[in-house]
């Protein structure tokens, strides 16, 4: 599926609000260049009468000195727009692109918790600087000359055509072979230059991670290890690139091969009747000065593809960020350790190498039981293919099991809504999955058509050249030894819980998280928002807090969601967040783990009931300060939730 499909009127009605506010500047603009366009199509008339009726003839008089002028003043006109329209160009589009500027650095600072959660900071940077440059480079240099050799082949068509129809019909009959051999090269080298876009994308991804932990690389001497994660992705690009312009190049000839052919010919025609006494030499000049411009304009449409690429692939992705809807963003009043503690589960940090008992755990799989058909069997593969999934190269291939839905109206719009609903669920459901980053996993869907129809085969891939793990991870080994770690912590938990009943098995765990963990104030932790910066690292943002809650609660076989919504905190601010419900004698109870760990600046102190304001609630107080919106994804669909009890756990 190449992403440059989708939306397009939607990305052109975006771009055009911001073009709006300098629509009387354009309009002129555009306006100024018909004038060398019409200066252009003149010039070959006044050739003709030089060559025929002064140069050939031996006449020359005032009226030849008079179109010589002629030439000069139409040149110095057109140098003079053109200087105008220089002038006029950059103002408008450094002004465009400035507003566009401005506002993706507006939504990002208004980026909702997941949408925060799925992109990289390098990312994000490439779209305010590198993807708006070159939306500001296709209008300044690209866009006037689409117009520009757009007239140009429209008016000297028209004026051949009324010179001479049937010469000028065989002149422009290639060019529906030529077009047709454009869009051909336009479908098959634009998922090459998607490719080459996403390489680039994840090189500077990893040049921005290298760099801002330069301090750590140079502490650990990591200098080594990151100079060849660099070389690597270079080397990706270098290969891709080749591919991609080597293809380029082989086509191009064919294109240019008619062209020169139909030239030949052109001169061929022309030749003979000026031999024949049928044309004079002026006619000729002025027939392959028309022709010439024809062809020199389709010439320039051939060419575009690469252009038109590299600019819809950066609209998009800077039009994605524009339109996503605006979200409150994190809560800030958060976590430090109490100086009042409640009874406390002791456990220390294991490590890669401790030696565990593995207990089973209690999964509960609530989301999964909201998913269609479709998006079961996206979620049933992913659950089946956990250990082929550590390794973040694994393709999990559905073969033609969806090519009945793809071959239905709107088809593949339902399977991308169940693909997205199923890696949400499976997210919520699974805390423990923590390692996948799905920006860089996709759906592919590949067909294969013949006279029976269309038959179409689907996997779930990685994006091309790299995989699908967290940057934090490096490899499978190394994810391994992290979950040995979580497993440590929650096999601890279990055992020390194991002879309780489920109301202190829900204390406790409540209890021990906020004494294990603090709040991430500073929003820059690799693992911020899933369980191993829970458990092992101690330090997460509310997501964290739900994840860790959820897993430990699976982990003694108690029924508990991560919900996620917005909450109101105590400065009056709403903001995106997440929590959990939790199921105790067959009813339902909301726990909000990460505002019951308040901050405590310096050697403050707060009451004891802070730590529980929070815990087992009922909907009639909890839901004075917390919405639940069921909206994980935007791709996805919006799940529903238990419903609470009324009033609080007594």
């Amino acid at each position: 599926m190449c992403f440059l499909r989708k939306k397009k009127i939607g990305i052109i009605r975006q771009l055009l609000k911001y073009i709006y506010p300098y629509r009387f500047k354009i309009i002129f603009q555009y306006l100024l260049l018909l004038i060398p366009i019409i200066i252009s199509l003149f010039n070959p008339w006044i050739y003709e009468k030089l060559v025929d009726d002064f140069i050939y003839a031996k006449n020359y008089n005032s009226s030849f000195l008079f179109l010589i002028i002629s030439l000069v003043c139409l040149y110095l006109v057109s140098v003079l727009i053109n200087i105008i329209k220089g002038r006029i160009e950059p103002v408008v589009s450094n002004g465009i692109v400035n507003d566009i500027r401005i506002s993706l650095y507006e939504k990002v600072q208004k980026l909702s918790l997941n949408s925060a959660n799925s992109k990289t900071t390098g990312g994000l940077i490439n779209r305010l600087s590198n993807d708006t440059s070159v939306i500001q480079s296709f209008l300044t240099n690209s866009l006037p000359y689409i117009i520009i050799n757009g007239l140009t082949i429209l008016f000297s068509v028209i004026i051949m055509a009324i010179m001479e129809p049937i010469f000028t019909l065989a002149i422009i009959l290639p060019m529906p072979l030529v077009f047709l051999i454009r869009k051909l090269i336009y479908v098959k080298i634009g998922s090459k230059y998607s490719r080459v876009w996403r390489y680039n994308e994840k090189a500077n991804d990893t040049l921005h991670d290298i760099i801002n932990g330069i301090k750590v690389v140079k502490t650990f001497s990591k200098e080594e290890k990151e100079i060849n994660r660099f070389k690597k992705c270079n080397e990706d690009i270098k290969i891709i690139t080749y591919e991609t312009e080597k293809f380029w190049y082989v086509l191009m000839p064919i294109t240019w091969l008619t062209f020169s052919v139909v030239d030949v010919i052109a001169f061929y025609y022309l030749g003979s009747k000026v031999l024949n006494m049928q044309l004079q030499y002026g006619a000729m000049t002025k027939w392959i000065a028309y022709s010439t411009m024809l062809y020199s304009g389709v010439q320039y449409f051939i060419n575009l593809p690469r252009t038109i690429l590299n600019f819809s692939v950066s609209a998009v992705k800077v039009t994605e960020i524009l339109n996503e809807p605006i979200k409150p963003i994190e809560p800030i009043e958060q976590n430090q350790q109490s100086s009042e503690s409640t009874e406390l589960l002791p456990i220390d940090s294991g490590d890669g190498n401790t030696q565990i008992t593995q207990v089973t755990s209690g999964k509960y799989k609530y989301y999964y039981n909201q998913l269609d058909s479709n998006a079961k069997k996206i979620y049933d593969k992913l659950e089946s293919n956990i250990e082929n999934i550590k390794t973040g190269n694994a393709v999990l291939d559905f073969d033609d099991e969806f090519n009945d839905l793809l071959n239905q109206e709107q088809g593949q719009a339902k399977l991308n809504e169940a693909y997205q609903s199923a890696l949400d669920a499976f997210s919520l459901d699974n805390p423990e999955v923590y390692y996948i980053d799905v920006t860089n996993m996709v759906l592919m869907i590949y067909s294969r058509t013949n006279l029976f129809g269309t038959t179409y085969t689907t996997a779930i891939e990685p994006v091309s050249g790299g995989d699908y793990l967290i940057d934090s991870i490096a490899n499978k080994d190394e994810l391994n030894s992290k979950l040995a770690e979580i497993e440590y912590v929650k096999n601890s938990v279990v055992e020390q819980t194991s002879a309780d009943d489920d109301f202190t098995k829900v204390k406790k765990i409540h209890d021990f998280l906020i004494s294990h963990m603090e709040y991430d104030q500073t929003l820059e932790r690799t693992n911020t928002r899933n369980i191993y910066g829970a458990l092992v690292e101690k330090s997460v943002v509310c997501e964290g807090y739900a994840d860790a809650l959820k897993y430990l609660l699976d982990a003694v076989g108690i029924p508990c969601v991560e919900v996620v919504g917005t909450g109101t905190n105590s400065a009056g601010e709403t903001e995106a967040h997440a929590w959990n419900y939790v199921q105790l004698n067959g009813v339902w109870y909301a726990i909000d783990v990460t505002w019951d760990d308040p901050t405590i600046i310096g050697n403050g102190r707060v009451p004891k009931s802070t730590y529980t304001k929070y815990f087992l609630k009922g909907s009639k107080s909890f839901n004075k300060t917390h919405f639940a919106n069921g909206q994980v994804s935007e791709g996805g669909r919006i799940f529903t939730y238990p419903a609470l009890s009324e009033k609080d756990y007594n």
